[in-house]
């Protein structure tokens, strides 16, 4: 055991989100490589593993460098189910590296392998829902995300990304009923109606843009996406706070609905659902 410790001392460490894990260097010319020890534990090669596709997601890195740093984490995410097969936060690790790749045809295989042993875990469903979005798949994306939403019908998030990949889908009935369960019915009408915007459903945006103006006749997001349809400039009254469209109360930085300000169309457009945050793993691998 001390002698151990002694080698655990003399090992370098990286430092990662407060976590120090230890790892052996190899400097080549594209980037830092880190051996992991054979008996080093699944949840220090996740760790490694995230550190590595995080990094691979900087903007402007090389193409050689991104491409190395994901085969990196594949490999940390393959040594830690080398361990354990099952092991959740490494499965999903890999599904992400494989969505942010664009190779949906091993993010969902990933996906499907997690299920097997994890098939009442709601967050592995929503993350394959998400992929499923992520491709445009809508159909089965759907199909993910009310399995997610059956086994946890208290989750918020769920419920929003659900109501929203229905609208998406031009399945607009439904996407309201699901909306309306997450939030205000003014912001319900007014995410509806952006995505029927986008969808080119101009009437029936602008008609969701009234109604939403009729349960609050103050409700500042529909008000100024009505004058940005009808040509009228639009702006943020002095003082007043810019906040995010279709939300009762502040978002964090992890929610994955978050949204941007009503002058940006990102969250309404086909970029609906993005490619998967590392930092989101342990809030996602949780059982609610």
């Amino acid at each position: 055991m001390q002698a151990r410790m002694l080698m655990l001392v003399a090992t370098p460490i990286l430092f990662s989100a407060g976590c120090m894990k230890p790892f052996q260097r190899e400097n080549t010319s594209a980037t830092t490589v880190m051996k992991e020890d054979a008996n080093t534990r699944p949840e220090t090669l996740v760790a490694v593993g995230d550190v590595r596709a995080e990094a691979a997601l900087q903007p402007n890195r090389p193409t050689h460098e991104k491409d190395s740093l994901q085969a990196q984490a594949l490999q940390a995410y393959q040594t830690a189910l080398d361990h354990n097969s099952t092991h959740l936060p490494a499965l999903l690790g890999m599904a992400h590296v494989y969505s942010n790749m664009q190779d949906k045809d091993k993010a969902i295989a990933t996906y499907q392998t997690a299920l097997k042993t994890h098939s009442r875990n709601a967050a592995v469903w929503y993350e394959q829902g998400c992929c499923y979005g992520q491709f445009k798949d809508w159909n089965s994306a759907i199909d993910s995300l009310h399995q997610s939403c059956q086994l946890d019908p208290d989750n918020r998030v769920y419920r929003k990304m659900l109501g929203m990949t229905l609208a998406r889908a031009g399945r607009f009935e439904e996407s309201y009923a699901w909306l309306i369960r997450s939030m205000s019915e003014p912001d319900a009408r007014y995410n509806l109606g952006r995505m029927m915007m986008h969808l080119n459903q101009e009437a029936q945006c602008r008609e969701q843009m009234q109604l939403a103006l009729q349960v609050n006749p103050n409700y500042f997001p529909a008000k100024e996406f009505l004058k940005s349809m009808n040509g009228e400039a639009q702006g943020t009254p002095a003082g007043a706070p810019v906040m995010p469209a279709g939300f009762n109360e502040p978002i964090s930085s992890n929610d994955p609905l978050e949204r941007p300000t009503i002058a940006s169309n990102s969250m309404w457009d086909d970029s609906l659902l993005p490619a998967r945050s590392f930092a989101s793993v342990p809030q996602l691998t949780a059982q609610r």
